[in-house]
């Protein structure tokens, strides 16, 4: 393969990225609450806690007022 098959492939590898939806979904205020109870909870492995924090990351910030 040459250079220009390279950036070729390239462009049509970084056109199609562009072109991905965003994942719009968010966590449920229930699974928030079950997910900071793992975190803080000495019990749980570190699995647990990994997929717990996965899905608080994925919750809405709050908007804090002033």
């Amino acid at each position: 393969m040459n250079t220009h098959q390279l950036v070729v492939g390239a462009l049509i590898v970084a056109k199609e990225v562009k072109h991905m939806g965003r994942n719009r979904k968010q966590t449920s205020a229930k699974v928030v609450s079950k997910a900071s109870k793992i975190l803080t909870d000495g019990r749980y492995g570190k699995d647990s806690k990994s997929v717990a924090a996965s899905a608080l990351a994925q919750t809405k910030p709050l908007k804090r007022g002033k």
